[in-house]
């Protein structure tokens, strides 16, 4: 539970459960479009969306993530508020000429 979603390392602290403080301070800086120097954040180009499919005792379910640096750090944030087993997938692409 002491580990950062988007980096990776141990944390005692943990901002909403989820990003240690540095990794929340980018966060941060990507949200208002500027950081400290007044510049544009270089996370910025990280970030994207992701879609993935998240297996569980209720059934396989669909989940989107707005902002994230990789699968990684989705599937990280849905085992740290999982209760039970889960299992991950990628979402099915379907060719527009089927």
């Amino acid at each position: 539970m002491t580990v950062c979603a988007r980096c990776q390392r141990n944390c005692e602290r943990m901002i909403c459960g989820r990003l240690c403080i540095s990794c929340y301070n980018r966060d941060r800086e990507v949200r208002i479009g500027r950081n400290a120097k007044g510049g544009r954040p270089l996370l910025t180009d990280a970030l994207h969306p992701e879609r993935m499919i998240v297996i569980s005792d209720d059934g396989p379910e669909t989940t989107e993530f707005p902002a994230v640096t990789g699968l990684v750090e989705a599937m990280i944030t849905v085992a740290k508020s999982a209760t039970g087993p889960i299992a991950f997938g990628r979402p099915v692409v379907r060719s527009p000429l089927l």
